[in-house]
């Protein structure tokens, strides 16, 4: 969840930082309110493309970063196959620069990071749904996660029994191979 975005010389912006709540969290207003602006800074930070158009006129650079809360342990398992260790407070900050040059700088918990590593880890901590945006919704990789995650814990003791049937039938497999080459050298 996220709990806190900062951004400093975003388009319009010369300095913000937002607290999210828990749950859900919606923004809206009227049109020109900035808030694409405030959407457009976190998928900044998040990994999304950028251009010198981003950064707020008269400034050399812009930054953002957001700090998210991660209390799920699967969760939490992705994200060191990814590298990423998440803090005993269970928080993940992600930093992003991006200077008139074109350079982009990241940091996941202080440690440099590529936009392509933030943007993996992201795919697991945030999720994005505009007017015509349904991210994850619409990727079929996340289906099974989605569906995972729905059947909780019953369904995590069945995938240990598929996980120990698989390995034993990888071990047969194994065995099997071994006892057709032996007898085809029986044979030659």
């Amino acid at each position: 969840m996220i709990e806190k975005l900062y951004v400093n010389n975003f388009a319009l912006i010369d300095e913000l930082e937002v607290d999210f709540g828990s749950g859900l969290n919606v923004l809206s207003g009227e049109t020109g309110a900035g808030k694409s602006i405030i959407i457009g800074s976190l998928n900044f930070v998040l990994g999304g493309k950028a251009d010198k158009d981003i950064i707020k006129s008269g400034c050399d650079m812009t930054e953002a970063s957001v700090l998210i809360y991660v209390d799920n342990d699967e969760l939490k398992k992705e994200l060191e196959k990814c590298d990423v260790t998440v803090d005993d407070d269970n928080y993940v900050l992600i930093k992003r620069t991006f200077n008139k040059s074109g350079k982009s700088y990241c940091k996941i918990n202080g440690k440099t990071a590529t936009v392509s590593m933030v943007r993996e880890i992201s795919a697991y901590l945030v999720d994005i749904h505009g007017q015509h945006d349904h991210q994850s919704l619409l990727n079929p990789k996340s289906h099974i996660v989605m569906l995972d995650r729905l059947c909780g814990e019953a369904l995590e003791k069945e995938l240990e029994k598929l996980k120990e049937i698989y390995a034993e039938y990888r071990q047969i497999s194994k065995k099997l191979k071994e006892i057709d080459m032996n007898d085809r050298d029986i044979q030659d």
